[in-house]
């Protein structure tokens, strides 16, 4: 009898050490597959708004100024991301003032879907809906606060923003 309860602890000890590692494996290799890709320069090209049965209530294009090139944002493997951020100097004008923030952001990949992004003021989360070497596009719920603050309508409950990559 001894032998049969040591058997099936020694079994359910193994079991519950190991029995996670595949899935474990899959999701380490999700995450190393998606710093990969999102390492490096991206283009901020587009936001488009949602309402709660995922419609498309409003895009615009993420240029200051039609005359401007895209902001980039670069993504660093020590875990920070630099802002290279273009604005009119004035309105009609086809000059650009560009400004570059070094360590703009802190980044990391909690898991295989999400990216989180602090300014060092505040920590937002968003999910990969697209990460291609070309393509990304991050998804994230907004507060009521951060609606209205935004100049959203009131239906828009999260933002989808697109990225190009640079190369």
């Amino acid at each position: 009898m001894n032998k049969i309860i040591s058997a099936v602890t020694c079994s359910l000890f193994l079991l519950l050490s190991f029995g996670c590692s595949k899935s474990d494996d899959s999701e380490n290799n999700k995450i190393a597959e998606n710093k990969a890709l999102l390492i490096g320069g991206w283009y901020v090209v587009k936001e488009y708004a949602y309402n709660s049965d995922n419609h498309v209530i409003s895009e615009r294009s993420m240029k200051t100024s039609e005359n401007c090139p895209y902001d980039e944002l670069t993504f660093i493997t020590d875990g920070t991301a630099n802002y290279l951020r273009y604005s009119g100097i004035e309105e009609g004008e086809i000059e650009c003032e560009k400004k570059y923030i070094s360590n703009a952001y802190r980044w990391g990949l909690p898991d295989g879907r999400r990216l989180r992004v602090s300014n060092g003021e505040s920590v937002d989360e968003f999910i990969f809906t697209i990460l291609t070497q070309q393509n990304m596009r991050l998804s994230r719920g907004l507060t009521k606060s951060e609606v209205k603050q935004g100049g959203y309508d009131e239906s828009v409950v999260r933002i989808e923003i697109e990225y190009k990559s640079v190369n």
